[in-house]
């Protein structure tokens, strides 16, 4: 894995996520940000790096190593310092292995490390945990009405968030949105070329033209 700007080499991707969640978290003047750079996939290390984060710091946030269960060494690396997992996976899309708990008295946030899941679970649910703890009044993302410009099968049952583009407006005034592909979880280009994120609910499988939807 190389950062941003260094060539690459066969087989290796840049490390976008290091980039994007300390981006997101640097427009927060009230957060204090430490980086522990790229810890091995390996089960001692990163025991050793939540261990050093848990004696100074309020909030850990890790990226990639959660998809696999019991056996992924991020949780086995957690549990050697008692921490507790509260969930373990989230009916949405991108981001369904997304994993938050505590080690004592530290949040834990453990990303996918899909670049696309990482963003959207960042947003909606990693940095709304720490707006709390940091007592602020405003927590979670700011949502405005829209309409739907596009036809789409989505899955019962599940929340999808996915990137749009406005179109237009319709005779109340809403943003018209088109989607821009699937919001396919490895891919950030799509982002990229976003206006913002819709937000699919889990109570339709479909999304027709003049949907109501949020964005």
């Amino acid at each position: 894995m190389k950062q941003p700007g260094e060539p690459l080499g066969p087989g290796q991707i840049y490390n976008s996520n290091r980039v994007m969640i300390r981006a997101m978290l640097s427009a927060a003047s009230w957060a204090e940000i430490v980086d522990y750079g790229i810890v091995p996939d390996r089960r001692d290390a990163l025991a050793e790096a939540f261990g050093e984060a848990a004696g100074t710091c309020d909030v850990l946030v890790t990226t990639g190593g959660v998809s696999a269960g019991e056996e992924d060494p991020v949780v086995s690396a957690l549990g050697q310092h008692g921490g507790m997992l509260d969930v373990l996976k989230v009916a949405m899309r991108p981001g369904k292995p997304v994993k938050i708990g505590m080690i004592g008295s530290m949040l834990f946030a453990g990303l996918p490390g899909n670049p696309n899941a990482a963003l959207v679970t960042f947003r909606q649910i990693a940095l709304p945990a720490i707006r709390v703890i940091a007592g602020l009044a405003s927590v979670g993302p700011q949502w405005s009405a829209a309409v739907a410009g596009f036809g789409y099968e989505k899955r019962l049952g599940r929340t999808e968030f996915v990137p749009v583009r406005v179109s237009g407006r319709d005779e109340l005034g809403r943003p018209v949105l088109q989607m821009l592909g699937r919001g396919s979880s490895a891919s950030l280009m799509a982002m990229s070329l976003a206006d913002g994120i819709a937000l699919l609910p889990p109570d339709i499988a479909a999304v027709k033209h003049g949907l109501p939807l949020l964005y």
